[in-house]
């Protein structure tokens, strides 16, 4: 289980994952104050990278959320993460 969301980002380092730390936390760093509860990532984007941005978030245990919603729960279904769904969201 993740006890930060900086632990992601040490185990995306350790697979050799480049990134950055945008939002919040980069303000933060930065000497200001800015609340949080998430963390923004850019990575550099290649096979290897993505390929390893995915084992490490298979992992963690990441998904995403779909827009279909269960009828019995009224709870949009969930979906584990793919490399194929990692290679093809873009911001």
């Amino acid at each position: 289980m993740i006890q930060s969301a900086f632990d992601l980002v040490d185990a995306l380092l350790d697979a050799g994952v480049p990134l950055v730390i945008i939002g919040g936390h980069a303000v933060n760093a930065h000497g200001f104050l800015r609340a949080t509860e998430d963390i923004d990532i850019v990575f550099d984007r290649t096979s290897a990278s993505e390929s390893a941005m995915c084992d490490v978030l298979v992992k963690f245990g990441a998904f995403w959320i779909g827009d279909k919603v269960d009828p019995k729960t009224g709870l949009e279904f969930t979906h584990p993460v793919t490399l194929e769904y990692v290679r093809q969201i873009t911001c």
